[in-house]
């Protein structure tokens, strides 16, 4: 297969009608790995990855723990072995985002013409090769490279307190947003690969929201506008992680803006879910209060305009493999369970293998305070301490 698709969850699920329903969907996909595991690894800050050999190890020892609860391990077996003699790629994609369905195949074809992938025959088969070390990559050729999409769209439910049957532009499907993102990595299709002999601390490892300015930008003071948009000054006097910064930035290329690809073929790479389940929680519209001025015009825009709205629905068909009743279905499913999705999300954070944000934490327990105290909503939701 073209890639290996690991999915971990919980294993406290398991027993759950939930992961049962979730074997069903990938029992027939080989390449699809469905893991027991709250371990993590790779794209983000966190070490480790499939090069190393962490992110395998923990697939083979969840399956011989019986928590490998769909996939060939064979597969992963055999992409363990040859980790080291491979260009290696690792995309991020949560439970809630999707890809273009070209995606994918966009970055592999970029990353096989700007990695190096190999050695002469004549190397290779005289065993004279030791990739336990590292090696010099041929000049012009990355160590590594990053890859983000610049286009996305996000997908807005529609607020609990609003009726979508009454609301003035309103749909049963919630709100599809495009959106174009230069400054900032999102984490929906987030990609770093490395070429053979690059070792797996050489790879750097950057929060997605600050790729962007730690590989384009190392010497830079940067600071927002009045608009929210980020600038740039080069300053004779970089900040103390400027060296740092500008060494682990650089893939080796002449020009190190090259080091990060923002894709734009497919021109929207990835959908993006703006729901309670986010951990982050930043731009999830919990209220009709707090609809960002992007949302209310894209609303108004789809009201006026009917072939807006047939466009849409053809990109969203074609490239992401979504209906209208497909979104139909989970606004209606968001919005009936919105408060147990809050208390399930703040439960989640800080435990292991979630993300531990203050800011999220008081988010989350400010809607469902809202929630007890204007519909008393919470009912069997067990509150964390």
């Amino acid at each position: 297969p073209p890639f290996l698709w690991i999915i971990k969850v919980d294993p406290a699920l398991e027993g759950t009608t939930i992961l049962t329903k979730l074997i069903d969907l990938v029992r027939h996909h080989r390449e699809v790995m469905l893991v027991g595991s709250n371990t993590n690894y790779g794209i983000g800050v966190k070490g480790g990855g499939w090069r190393g050999g962490q992110a395998g190890a923990d697939i083979l020892q969840a399956a011989r723990e019986g928590r490998l609860y769909s996939g060939d391990v064979d597969l992963v077996r055999r992409s363990y072995a040859v980790r080291s003699d491979r260009v290696v790629m690792e995309t991020r994609l949560d439970a809630d985002d999707g890809l273009n369905l070209l995606y994918l195949e966009s970055l592999q074809r970029d990353a096989l013409e700007g990695l190096f992938s190999g050695y002469e025959e004549e190397e290779e088969s005289s065993g004279g090769v030791d990739f336990t070390t590292a090696m010099e990559i041929p000049h012009g050729i990355a160590r590594w490279l990053y890859w983000c999409p610049l286009n996305h769209v996000a997908w807005d439910p529609t607020p609990p307190d609003e009726d979508p049957k009454t609301s003035p532009n309103a749909t049963m499907y919630g709100t599809f947003i495009p959106w174009r993102s230069p400054r900032a990595c999102i984490t929906a299709g987030l990609t770093v690969a490395s070429s053979v002999g690059v070792l797996e601390d050489d790879i750097p490892r950057f929060p997605h929201q600050s790729i962007v300015d730690r590989i384009r930008h190392p010497n830079a003071t940067v600071w927002s506008s009045s608009n929210g948009n980020r600038r740039y000054k080069v300053t004779n006097h970089p900040s103390p992680n400027a060296t740092a910064d500008a060494d682990a930035g650089n893939c080796g290329l002449y020009n190190r803006t090259d080091c990060l690809r923002m894709i734009t073929h497919p021109k929207m790479g990835a959908l993006r879910s703006r729901t309670p389940t986010s951990a982050g929680m930043r731009g999830v519209v919990t209220q009709e209060g707090n609809k960002p001025e992007a949302h209310i015009f894209m609303t108004e825009k789809i009201s006026k305009d009917p072939k807006i709205r047939t466009k849409m629905w053809k990109v969203l068909g074609h490239y992401f493999a979504v209906t209208e009743e497909m979104a139909t279905d989970a606004n209606t499913y968001v919005r009936e369970h919105f408060v147990a999705i809050v208390g399930d999300n703040l439960r989640g954070q800080c435990t292991k293998g979630h993300s531990c944000k203050i800011s999220s934490k008081e988010e989350l327990q400010r809607l469902l305070d809202l929630a007890v105290a204007t519909e008393g909503k919470v009912g069997a939701v067990s509150m964390p301490s």
